[in-house]
């Protein structure tokens, strides 16, 4: 059985010919957009961070300036489109600091940065376990426009997912967002019943049977079209690609 993951099902509900020259034709863009570039970076900056305090404990100033040095170095390295690194490092800057100081006001403690997680079917990276005021806690860094609702905290499927693959922390769950125009951090938890967890897997297993049963993917168009929509349909032969 082919395990999927949260990027797999979110491009195929994006653009079913995206996921099926990625994931199936192994086709990737050598250029990445600078939205997923800077996200990139942040988590990178992130990681080290992380793992500097599983190792040292409380964050520290040096700690800060080694998570800005990735961050850095990650955008420098990616192949961008859009503006120079010089537009940007001022800004991963000012937010790998506004995360840094709201952890610090926690009760924050990693013991897992990066982790990959498998149950049958599916697998997940998640960006970061922590004890957060004792509790086990899936923590997810996000970079972000605007500010995110409750709602949408709720019922972001990625945070279920998480929930799914690692079940000790079905009961605790967060968002660390930082807020690119207002270089401000904030922390959003929430928690997931079985039963979310459950529809998740229907869920799940509904679009792995679209995924190999189906046999024209087409570019799904909207208002914002990926860079992979055209006109044309692809038509799958066989069962050879799966």
């Amino acid at each position: 059985m082919r395990s999927l993951s949260c990027s797999q099902i979110g491009a195929f509900t994006w653009c079913q010919k995206q996921w099926y020259l990625h994931y199936i034709k192994k086709f990737w863009s050598k250029e990445k957009s600078q939205v997923l570039s800077f996200g990139i970076a942040f988590h990178e900056g992130m990681e080290t961070m992380m793992l500097d305090m599983i190792k040292q404990g409380t964050i520290t100033d040096v700690m800060i300036k080694n998570a800005f040095t990735a961050a850095t170095y990650s955008y420098t390295l990616g192949k961008n489109k859009g503006e120079s690194p010089d537009t940007w490092n001022p800004i991963l800057d000012k937010l790998i600091n506004a995360m840094a100081e709201m952890l610090r006001g926690m009760d924050f403690e990693p013991f897992i940065s990066e982790g990959f997680f498998r149950v049958p079917g599916f697998v997940g990276k998640i960006d970061c376990v922590a004890k957060v005021m004792g509790k086990i806690t899936i923590v997810d860094w996000k970079t972000s426009g605007k500010a995110y609702t409750k709602a949408k905290v709720r019922k972001d499927p990625q945070l279920t997912a998480y929930s799914w693959i690692y079940a000790k922390a079905h009961d605790q769950m967060a968002f660390g967002v930082v807020r690119k125009d207002t270089h401000k951090a904030s922390w959003h938890p929430t928690t997931r019943t079985p039963q979310q967890i459950e529809d998740y897997k229907v869920y799940v297993d509904r679009i792995r049977k679209l995924m190999t049963t189906q046999r024209v993917f087409v570019g799904i168009h909207r208002e914002s079209k990926c860079k992979w929509c055209d006109l044309y349909p692809i038509h799958c032969e066989g069962e050879d690609d799966f």
